[in-house]
C-alpha cells in the first residue's frame, strides 16, 4: 500500500492516505498544562490571534468535520504540542452505506496508522502501518490542529461581536490550506462563470479565558465545490497517553 503525498487533510478523511504530527520524538502520559492567555489585548484581531498562539502551548482535544467531494470525513483526537504526541480517529463516508476509520497514533515523528472498512482491516494478522519519519514529518505541518488555527493570526475585518464570537476574513488560499484544501488560483479551474474566490468570511469563538474553542468557514475545493469545514478545540490541558502497537502487528510503509 502506497501513500500519495498531496493536500494531507482531504486525503486523510477521503482515502484513509497520512496524518501528520508536530515535530519531535517523546511520548508522555500527562498533558502540557499552562496558564490561561495571560494579558488580554482591546484590538479584537489581537485577541483572537493570541487565542490562536495559546493552542501551541497546550494538550487539547480536537474535532475536524469537512465536506468531502462525496460524504463528510471527521477526525476526533487528542494532541500535546509540547510533548509531541497524539492519538486520532478519522472517519470517512462516502457512496451508500461505505465507511472507513482509521485509527492514527503519533509519537514525535513516528506515525501509525490501522484502518477498517466497513468493519473489514486491511490487513487481518499485521493491521497497523508505520510511516516513515521524514516524509511523515513533512507532511506534518500541513496537518497540525494547532497549526490550522493559525490561519486565524493573518485574519483581517476581525469585529468581537460579544463576549465570545469573532467574525472577519481570511485570504482564500490561506483558509483553504489550513484546512488541507487546494484552493483554485483562477477562475478557470472552477469554470468561467465562477470567478476563484479572493477572501472567505469566518466565525470564531473563544471561552471565558480567552481560548480558542472553535472556527468554520465555507471553503472552495479546486473543483469549485463549497466544502463547510469546522474545527472545535476543548479540553485543555488532557492527559494525551500513546503507546506504539505490538510489533508483530506492525509492517513498514512508504509514502511516495
Amino acid at each position: 500500500m502506497t501513500f500519495a503525498p498531496g493536500r494531507i487533510l482531504v486525503l486523510i478523511l477521503a482515502a484513509t492516505a497520512a496524518t501528520a504530527v508536530l515535530t519531535g520524538c517523546t511520548a508522555d502520559d500527562s498533558g502540557s498544562q499552562r496558564p490561561a492567555t495571560p494579558a488580554v489585548s482591546a484590538v479584537p484581531s489581537v485577541q483572537l490571534a493570541d487565542a490562536a498562539r495559546h493552542l501551541q502551548q497546550t494538550s487539547f482535544a480536537m474535532k475536524l468535520t469537512i465536506g468531502l467531494s462525496q460524504g463528510t470525513g471527521t477526525l476526533t483526537g487528542k494532541v500535546d504540542p509540547v510533548k509531541k504526541a497524539g492519538a486520532f480517529t478519522s472517519t470517512t463516508s462516502g457512496r451508500g452505506d461505505d465507511r472507513t476509520i482509521t485509527e492514527w497514533r503519533m509519537i514525535g515523528t513516528t506515525l501509525y496508522a490501522k484502518s477498517t472498512t466497513n468493519g473489514v482491516a486491511t490487513n487481518a494478522k499485521r493491521p497497523w502501518r508505520r510511516l516513515k519519519s521524514e516524509p511523515t514529518d513533512g507532511l506534518a505541518k500541513s496537518f497540525d490542529a494547532a497549526s490550522m488555527a493559525q490561519a486565524l493570526t493573518k485574519a483581517t475585518a476581525v469585529q468581537r461581536t460579544d463576549g465570545t464570537h469573532f467574525t472577519g476574513t481570511l485570504d482564500g488560499a490561506t483558509a483553504s490550506s489550513a484546512f488541507g484544501l487546494r484552493a483554485p488560483t483562477t477562475s478557470a479551474q472552477i469554470g468561467a462563470s465562477t470567478p476563484a474566490p479572493t477572501s472567505v468570511a469566518f466565525t470564531a469563538d473563544i471561552d471565558d479565558r480567552h481560548r480558542l474553542i472553535g472556527y468554520r468557514a465555507t471553503l472552495t475545493s479546486s473543483t469549485g465545490d463549497s466544502r463547510n469545514a469546522s474545527i472545535v478545540f476543548s479540553d485543555f490541558g488532557t492527559t494525551v497517553t500513546v503507546q506504539p502497537p505490538p510489533p508483530g502487528q506492525i509492517v513498514g510503509s512508504t509514502i511516495g
